[in-house]
């Protein structure tokens, strides 16, 4: 029931397998910020959009399935994939009195997994 404890030496990241991974992790936030000229500080954000997108993802390792349908026990729907993070976006605001316009320019920021279904986005 315990989980034995592992320890690494001081200064030697090749011994932590998760090292690798949090390297590519940076690399694909990196390249966001570069590709969609995000500004740094919404790097959380992103790193919550690469994460997600990581976990939906099929690789070679897990026999073409991806994380989250070994962890949920089924396919997921990329559907809800449609924006990038920071992509430019229009939304309702649904409270708005005239003269204000009820459609708001915003950028779209990662998933709502916490609140509402699949489509539930921040925005």
């Amino acid at each position: 029931q315990c989980v034995e404890q592992q320890t690494t030496l001081p200064h030697s990241p090749w011994m932590n397998f998760a090292e690798r991974n949090i390297g590519s992790l940076g690399a694909m936030v990196r390249n966001c910020h570069r590709t969609f000229k995000i500004p740094y500080q919404h790097h959380n954000w992103t790193q919550k959009w690469c994460c997600d997108c990581h976990n939906i993802a099929s690789s070679r390792r897990l026999d073409w399935q991806s994380p989250d349908d070994i962890h949920l026990g089924y396919t997921q729907d990329i559907s809800k994939f449609r924006f990038h993070v920071w992509e430019p976006i229009w939304y309702f605001e649904k409270g708005a009195k005239t003269p204000i316009d009820t459609w708001q320019k915003g950028c779209w920021m990662g998933f709502a997994h916490q609140s509402g279904d699949a489509f539930t986005y921040y925005i």
